[in-house]
């Protein structure tokens, strides 16, 4: 999978990995994680939180250009 790793991400594995998130998130119960595990499995959502915030910084510019922010009624891409 070396080769899929170079190429661009589709749009469909970005929404494939949104349903994988919150399916995943929403069955977490912090309770059930072990606490030797739980310092890694804390890290590993904070790492997710800053890749996404990531992605959707290099995304906010695209969505301008798309105009579905006006569609919506807001003033800018930023209000919607």
């Amino acid at each position: 999978d070396s080769d899929m790793a170079r190429m661009p991400a589709t749009p469909q594995e970005v929404i494939d990995l949104l349903e994988r998130v919150h399916d995943v998130c929403g069955r977490l119960e912090p309770g059930n994680v072990p606490l030797h595990v739980a310092p890694q499995v804390f890290d590993a959502l904070a790492s997710a939180e800053r890749l996404v915030a990531g992605a959707v910084l290099r995304m906010a510019g695209r969505y301008e250009e798309a105009g579905e922010w006006k569609r919506n009624g807001a003033k800018s891409a930023e209000d919607d």
